[in-house]
């Protein structure tokens, strides 16, 4: 018989969890909103939501090490009790590489990106953004009980990895493409690490994706 978490633990900690993966969506809302501002040209209104989203995050992180107290102080399973505790740093893992690719973006002259290329990244934030949203519903599902959505929803953060990685590869060709067009060139370098830190982004949502999967099946079906 299907365990459900709030059969587990005590309701104003379900509360806080939910709380803190609403925080975490939150961060990637605005990540997503401050990108779009970028493309139409309002980079100080870009730049002011990114802000904002350093500051959610830093929120973010101040109440993880609430739920991990509150966690740790339950009587827990020793092994069940890392596993959750776990998870809980996955969300800020997660929330905090996005802060930190909204900092690269903020000082990154992107309107001087070529287009193509452009367009490319733009396609690239859009996925990791989707991989992030989709594995933190599938960590709202598992606090709902909704094991067969949260099932669901990791398969669905598996395939945007997946799409993530290709995108990353297809831009990597781009930047190579553009050459000496970057002004100086010493902006390639920086558009590359932005590229690969998107992915890694995507690559941190796989890893605990998968390890959120086994949790259901290995512990609360």
């Amino acid at each position: 018989m299907p365990v459900s978490l709030a059969d587990i633990l005590p309701g104003d900690v379900i509360e806080k969890l939910r709380e803190y993966v609403s925080i975490s969506s939150e961060v990637v809302r605005k990540f997503k909103k401050a990108v779009e501002l970028l493309n139409k040209y309002q980079v100080g209104d870009a730049r002011a939501v990114f802000a904002e989203l350093v500051k959610l995050e830093d929120k973010g992180e101040k109440l993880r090490g609430e739920l991990e107290y509150s966690i740790s102080s339950l009587r827990l399973e020793a092994s069940f009790m890392s596993e959750l505790l776990s998870f809980v740093s996955s969300v800020d893992r997660i929330s905090d590489h996005v802060k930190e690719v909204s900092k690269e973006l903020r000082i990154l002259p992107f309107l001087e990106i070529p287009q193509e290329l452009r367009n490319g990244l733009l396609e690239l934030c859009e996925t990791v953004a989707e991989a992030v949203e989709t594995y933190n519903e599938a960590f709202e599902a598992v606090v709902s009980g909704d094991y067969n959505k949260a099932l669901e929803l990791v398969g669905k953060t598996l395939e945007l990895e997946e799409k993530a990685d290709d995108l990353e590869v297809r831009n990597r060709g781009l930047i190579l493409e553009a050459g000496d067009r970057f002004k100086p060139l010493t902006m390639a370098i920086i558009v590359h690490n932005l590229n690969r830190a998107l992915e890694d982004t995507a690559d941190i949502c796989a890893v605990s994706a998968n390890n959120l999967r086994i949790l259901i099946m290995t512990r609360l079906l």
